[in-house]
């Protein structure tokens, strides 16, 4: 594998309530075959929509990707979905793992997917298994592996296919600090196979062995001014607490109270209780209180069935 990453002229933008919000404008970089970079920032960054638009899981607003001889960015939908399916490994946070299947399975099924013959598709992923330091535990489900074998699984299953571009979200951000070393080391020892790994993390334990480094959100410029003055004018609203008059949800923490223009409502004042009619009307007392349904509920629904006028038993 000698394909390279080529990043230019990157700009992701959203639109948002009427505004225009681009959590990336402008981000070039490369990446060379054999290396790991690092996408460092807090969240909101941008670092998963970057992961996005390498993946071809999003279309960018400008720019361009170019991953060998491939331009992703020019792909149509069939293109990006033969992309995905050959040239990139997933490997996301939160594993994504069958619950209902074994690890060498969850390796498996994406290759047989892919046109992967069934037989070679079990070696490969075993051999991967193995590669990952989980060849003892092939048949064991993901609810009897601990976090970090089920990254391993997780990382197995995404470079079982040998592709040349790998994305790593966020992949030691569930893990504790001794499975996060074995993931670390793991992934600096991919980099012998010659694939392009691109890691989003807020990790600083990656930095040291990283490759390259893509600061995703540049030092705030801190300026200095003089103070401002805030005048409030009596009588004047400039701040409402709680939820917009008309928006259809009732805010319990001011229920029963009187908030002149908010349709608030006199202390003391009730609902009528609709429901009254209706029970009238079939012979049921105007309160019937609730059928217990958990323990102990056979010694206490007979009496709230007399309570509500229903017979016991099915009785007559």
């Amino acid at each position: 594998m000698t394909e390279r990453l080529t990043v230019s002229g990157l700009v992701v933008e959203f639109l948002h309530e009427q505004y225009r919000v681009r959590p990336i404008d402008g981000l070039s970089f490369d990446a060379l075959p054999g290396e790991m970079t690092v996408l460092l920032g807090p969240s909101g960054s941008g670092k998963t929509t970057l992961l996005s638009c390498l993946g071809g899981i999003l279309t960018p607003t400008s720019g361009a990707i170019t991953i060998g001889d491939t331009v992703v960015t020019d792909l149509d939908r069939s293109g990006l979905e033969e992309y995905r399916r050959r040239q990139v490994g997933f490997v996301f946070q939160a594993f994504n793992l069958i619950p209902s299947l074994t690890a060498l399975q969850n390796v498996v099924i994406p290759m047989i997917l892919t046109g992967t013959p069934r037989h070679a598709a079990f070696e490969r992923a075993e051999e991967t298994l193995t590669r990952v330091g989980m060849g003892e535990r092939l048949h064991h489900l993901p609810s009897k592996l601990s976090g970090g074998q089920q990254q391993r699984v997780a990382i197995a299953r995404g470079i079982a296919h040998d592709p040349p571009l790998l994305l790593a979200d966020e992949p030691t951000a569930n893990l504790d600090h001794i499975q996060a070393e074995a993931v670390i080391r793991l992934l600096r020892d991919l980099r012998e196979r010659g694939c392009v790994i691109v890691v989003s993390t807020h990790d600083s334990r990656l930095v040291p062995v990283a490759d390259r480094t893509v600061q995703m959100s540049p030092e705030a410029d801190v300026t200095e001014g003089q103070p401002q003055a805030v005048v409030y004018v009596r009588g004047r609203v400039d701040l409402r607490a709680g939820r917009p008059t008309g928006s259809g949800v009732r805010d319990r923490g001011r229920r029963g109270r009187h908030h002149p223009g908010a349709g608030g409502r006199r202390r003391g004042t009730s609902r009528p209780n609709r429901a009254r009619p209706v029970l009238r009307r079939v012979g049921l007392p105007p309160r019937v209180p609730p059928l217990g349904l958990g323990p102990g509920r056979h010694r206490r629904s007979p009496g709230r069935l007399r309570t509500a006028g229903l017979p016991r038993d099915g009785a007559a």
